[in-house]
């Protein structure tokens, strides 16, 4: 398993829960309404959203390809820092409250008490959320690229220290799911979102830890699977009803400890088995192939579609109070954001950090 699954590309199941995730995500910021079982989906699945793709992060990590921790921060920082920096820095000048202060007031701030009196001071308030918050205005939603940095960073140092020893790999784990709790508790902030990195490094150094049962149960039997699901279900609902919301892009876990551990870790593993169920039945399907796009161009829609909903926001505000605004919003939001793929892939490439790919290779499906 260790070897396949390091396999990140190549793994399908293992993408296409990252690009439904994605597309979870990317409907909460539209603040959308799907009714599902006496509630609204995205909220039901807010419990694991984030925690799954830390979890997948973990999963997927191997340190084959490098000879050593200054290797590794030289690849990481090319594919996750230098991209959030750039993007960040990219859509702040493509904001249009820079350019008209105005709409400052029609979307609201997110530092209410900022004065924010000419573009240079909308810049300086942008630029200290990106370099030292971790939260850029324009582009939110970046903050997981920064975290999962930091989290790569140290996760590779404490394997390489500890070397691949598991009891220290779980003590770690212990120690960041305690500093994460308590960090929530207390409501403590850290600068460059490491009041987020803890609690995102448990859920990585889980999903490391746990590759040989993920092996498992991918090589289950459908009825065993099938079994699983159906136990984690009323244990993943009692659970988020104990704990209350999750939002992990501010170390939000809830009030209760136990809620908070057993909604995750069942979360976890109930998208990850109904995906590994899915793919047991259904290979290449159209939908499938527009999750994995999805995952192979996660920098790309992270950023762009973020973008989209504060211009909608803006541009249309006569209107977002209307019921069907959320719909519009994720219409224009999959039009710009597929547009987008192809532009980043084959001229913005760099900012992404990736190689150079055809118009018909950023969007193909298969």
């Amino acid at each position: 398993m260790d070897k396949n699954i390091s396999k990140e590309s190549r793994i399908n199941w293992i993408d296409e829960l990252k690009g439904f995730i994605l597309i979870l995500v990317c409907l909460g910021h539209t603040n959308i309404n799907i009714p599902f079982i006496g509630g609204n989906l995205i909220v039901i699945c807010q419990a694991f959203r984030m925690s799954t793709f830390f979890f997948l992060s973990g999963l997927l990590f191997s340190t084959r390809r490098y000879t050593g921790i200054h290797s590794y921060i030289k690849s990481k920082t090319k594919v996750l820092l230098v991209p959030y920096v750039l993007l960040s820095l990219l859509f702040s000048f493509l904001d249009p409250r820079l350019y008209d202060l105005s709409l400052i007031e029609k979307l609201g701030y997110l530092n209410s008490s900022s004065n924010i009196y000419s573009s240079f001071d909308f810049l300086i308030e942008e630029f200290v959320s990106i370099f030292y918050y971790g939260f850029p205005i324009t582009i939110g939603p970046l903050w997981f690229v920064l975290t999962l940095y930091f989290v790569c960073i140290l996760f590779f140092t404490i394997h390489h220290i500890l070397k691949h020893n598991t009891k220290g790999l779980i003590i770690y784990a212990v120690l960041c799911l305690i500093i994460g709790w308590l960090l929530n508790i207390y409501h403590l902030f850290l600068p460059f979102c490491f009041s987020i990195v803890f609690t995102a490094s448990f859920f990585f150094t889980f999903g490391y830890l746990t590759k040989t049962k993920l092996k498992y149960i991918t090589e289950m039997t459908t009825i065993k699977l099938g079994i699983i699901i159906i136990l984690l279900i009323p244990i993943y609902f009692y659970a988020i009803n104990i704990n209350g919301i999750i939002n992990l892009y501010i170390n939000e876990l809830g009030n209760n400890f136990l809620g908070y551990i057993l909604s995750t870790i069942s979360g976890i593993f109930l998208i990850s088995s109904i995906f590994i169920f899915i793919n047991k039945f259904v290979k290449d399907s159209i939908v499938q192939g527009i999750l994995r796009n999805i995952a192979r161009n996660a920098l790309i829609i992270l950023s762009v579609h973020y973008w989209v909903i504060i211009c909608c926001k803006i541009f249309f505000y006569s209107i977002a109070k209307e019921t069907y605004f959320p719909w519009l919003v994720t219409l224009i939001m999959i039009i710009v954001t597929t547009l987008a793929i192809p532009l980043f892939r084959t001229k913005l490439y760099k900012l992404i950090g990736k190689n150079k790919i055809s118009f018909k290779e950023s969007l193909s499906i298969k």
